[in-house]
């Protein structure tokens, strides 16, 4: 956390060929995080543990 030199990323990879898609600083230094499928529409939910601070939710949709 304090001092660890860079924030998270939220990366994107093809599932065929494993290529990075996407890439995106993210500002948090979580503890871990967890990500969700939204039932309706697909888009992906991130939610990242910061300990007693809480957690960030961040959300991803692709592109049509």
């Amino acid at each position: 956390m304090v001092g660890r030199g860079q924030s998270d990323q939220g990366v994107a990879y093809d599932a065929d060929s494993g290529a990075v898609v996407a890439r995106h600083e993210l500002e948090t230094s979580g503890h871990g995080g967890i990500h969700l499928v939204h039932p309706t529409d697909g888009s992906v939910y991130l939610d990242v543990g910061e300990g007693q601070d809480g957690t960030v939710i961040f959300r991803a949709a692709g592109s049509s």
